[in-house]
């Protein structure tokens, strides 16, 4: 999966769930594959209740929760840890590193920055 941070409660794709000033979380595909990859790494099965947790204010039904539990033999999750080679707002190469910043003042580092999930499926 390509672009999984934008499934991050900092990024302003997931932010289009706020309910007047207040955001209603909600389970997307970086929660679902979290959740799931935590459940393998604690050796824990996927219970009804969980499934629910899962599924409940969710982008992914019950079956679907249940599908990628049983179909997921490895999920790795890769999130950059460096500063962007340019700005992806302006291309310049001249940052205020204490500030985090671009010279346009755009965030070079974010919480939201940059993650990549790869699933494999089967055993």
């Amino acid at each position: 999966m390509e672009d999984i941070h934008t499934s991050h409660p900092e990024h302003g794709f997931y932010q289009h769930g706020r309910q007047g000033d207040r955001l209603q979380p909600y389970i997307s595909s970086l929660h679902l594959l979290l959740a799931v990859e935590h459940l393998r790494a604690i050796d824990a099965d996927l219970d009804d209740l969980t499934i629910n947790k899962l599924s409940g204010n969710s982008l992914f039904r019950a079956e679907e929760v249940r599908l990628i539990y049983e179909k997921a033999a490895e999920i790795q999750i890769f999130k950059r840890a460096t500063l962007p080679h340019r700005c992806h707002n302006c291309g310049s190469t001249d940052f205020h590193y204490a500030a985090l910043r671009c010279i346009c003042g755009v965030p070079i580092y974010e919480a939201a920055d940059s993650m990549t999930a790869i699933v494999r499926i089967g055993g």
